[in-house]
């Protein structure tokens, strides 16, 4: 059994620069649906790059 090291705190971060954001919605509002191959940097607590990786994420709009 793997257990997690409750030591280290690595996140990920996405940072999407607003144009991108605003591009998205655009893209909702015509197709309501999105898929988007995000970058993503995994870091250490102390802020140093550990790895690279990409998230698929699949969007749609809200039904309200």
């Amino acid at each position: 059994m793997h257990s997690a090291n409750t030591d280290t705190q690595e996140r990920a971060v996405v940072e999407l620069p607003p144009a991108t954001v605003e591009l998205y919605r655009s893209q909702l509002s015509t197709n309501g649906r999105l898929d988007v191959e995000l970058p993503i940097e995994i870091r250490d607590k102390t802020g140093a790059l550990i790895a690279d990786a990409s998230k698929m994420i699949h969007i749609r709009r809200a039904k309200l």
